[in-house]
C-alpha cells in the first residue's frame, strides 16, 4: 500500500517527524530567520517534481530568481 505522507528526503528529520507532511496537504513551515526552512522546502519540493507528484512553491519573501538560484545549490 503506497504512503499517504511525503517523505522528507532526510532520514533524520523523515525518522524524528514520522513523515507529517501527508500527500495533498497544505504545510506550512515555520521557524527562525537563516536556518534553512526555505531550502529545505524547496529541495521536497523538486524531489518530489522529479518522482512525478504534482507540486506548488510558494514563497512570499524571495522572488522567482531567488527560488531559481536557491535550488541550484
Amino acid at each position: 500500500m503506497p504512503s499517504v505522507f511525503c517523505p522528507s528526503y532526510k532520514q533524520r528529520l523523515s525518522t524524528a517527524s514520522g513523515d507529517l507532511m501527508p500527500f495533498g496537504a497544505l504545510t506550512v513551515v515555520g521557524g527562525r530567520g537563516g536556518i534553512g526552512k526555505s531550502t529545505w522546502a524547496l529541495d521536497i519540493g523538486i524531489r518530489a517534481a522529479a518522482s512525478g507528484l504534482t507540486t506548488a512553491y510558494f514563497a512570499l519573501e524571495m522572488s522567482a530568481s531567488q527560488m531559481v538560484k536557491k535550488a541550484r545549490i
